[in-house]
């Protein structure tokens, strides 16, 4: 099993966490897709049977990873990932409604052009 720190992870400092901001299916992706491009080539995964499992952030890279990048994954495991991003950002529940606006500088907000 191969654990991405992928840009966005806490845990890692400010500014590594601050450096997913806007980037969900973007370099956050490419941070996985290098990851698995890494297993590859060190002959430690087999390119046809590569799988992606996550939750929250996580489970919609798998969705991502599925649909942007179906060739690089065998299967994939989503556990309570988003699908839709404004959806999600638009029905957090009321007590989520303070995190609404780190939510935004995240993922960005809908509320806007």
């Amino acid at each position: 099993m191969l654990n991405v720190n992928y840009r966005g992870s806490t845990g890692l400092g400010k500014r590594f966490t601050n450096a997913g901001s806007l980037e969900w299916g973007r370099k956050m992706h490419d941070d996985l897709i290098d990851a698995v491009s890494g297993a590859v080539g060190e002959g430690i995964a087999d390119p046809d049977r590569v799988a992606i499992m996550g939750g929250s952030y996580g489970g919609y890279a798998v969705l991502a990873g599925l649909t942007f990048t179906p060739d690089t994954f065998a299967c994939g495991v989503d556990l309570v990932g988003p699908s839709n991003l404004i959806t999600m950002v638009e029905s957090v529940p009321p007590y989520w409604k303070p995190e609404i606006e780190v939510d935004t500088t995240r993922v960005g907000d809908s509320r806007t052009e």
